[in-house]
């Protein structure tokens, strides 16, 4: 502001006169922003789904704005123009290590048993295993981590299979045949070519029988033995001949 002053020649008074005048220029101004580190979620495959996450720290980043401003002389009006920031200094991210290893699960599946018909040894004999093997089921359960919100997604895959081989249990079921012999007639014939009293010739006849198969079936499923009589099966035996001397004798007197 500058005053001035004039003196009324006349009465000596004084007026004073103020005239203020502005700059045209204002310093610039800088402005420091901080960039926050962003955050960025990673999948931690060493580590089960559920336990705690591990974080990594990243540095902030930088942006420098500078304000510049423009006086209006006349008036002294402040016209301000703030401009885009630059940035100075890039931050790096802050990483989060979400817990998140494919889970896997294997199901065993059990050998299972089959019953067979061993036909080499006599029924009631004790049962004889060849033991198979175990197959199993396997679920692989994979996850993937949203980089954005660190939102866990869980896909299960198909199940694989190893199919088990089974158990052979060996059950003793041989079929039993039983014979009984028939034996033969004896027919006693007159020989008149031998006197009476010469020892009996005696021609044997063969042996008969009777065959009785019992057959024994065996279920696969538990083991269980039916068994089947079978219808006998005859062989008639022969005869015995037995020849008695019976000559006719003639005696003249």
């Amino acid at each position: 502001d500058t005053t001035t002053y004039e003196v009324d020649s006349k009465t000596g008074k004084v007026t004073p006169t103020t005239v203020r005048t502005y700059g045209k220029t204002k310093a610039p101004t800088v402005e420091k922003r901080v960039v926050p580190s962003p955050v960025v979620y990673e999948k931690d495959d060493t580590k089960e789904k559920g336990t705690a996450p591990t974080t990594v720290k990243g540095e902030d980043g930088e942006d420098t704005i500078t304000t510049t401003y423009t006086v209006d002389p006349n008036t002294g009006k402040i016209i301000v123009s703030e401009g885009k920031p630059v940035r100075t200094k890039e931050p790096t991210a802050t990483i989060v290590k979400v817990p998140a290893k494919d889970k896997v699960e294997t199901t065993e599946i059990p050998s299972p048993k089959k019953y067979v018909k061993d036909a080499t040894r006599d029924k009631d004999q004790p049962n004889v295993e060849e033991a198979g093997q175990a197959g199993s089921s396997t679920i692989t359960t994979t996850y993937s981590v949203d980089p954005t919100t660190g939102a866990i997604t869980e896909t299960a895959g198909k199940p694989v299979v190893v199919n088990p081989t089974a158990t052979i249990v060996k059950v003793a079921a041989k079929d039993k045949v039983v014979e009984t012999p028939i034996e033969p007639e004896v027919e006693y014939v007159r020989d008149g070519e031998k006197d009476f009293g010469t020892p009996d010739e005696r021609t044997e006849g063969e042996k008969g029988k009777t065959v009785t198969t019992t057959t024994y079936d065996v279920d696969s499923n538990d083991g269980h033995i039916t068994e089947h009589v079978g219808n006998p099966v005859v062989t008639p035996a022969g005869k015995t001949i037995v020849k008695v001397g019976a000559k006719t004798k003639v005696e003249q007197s």
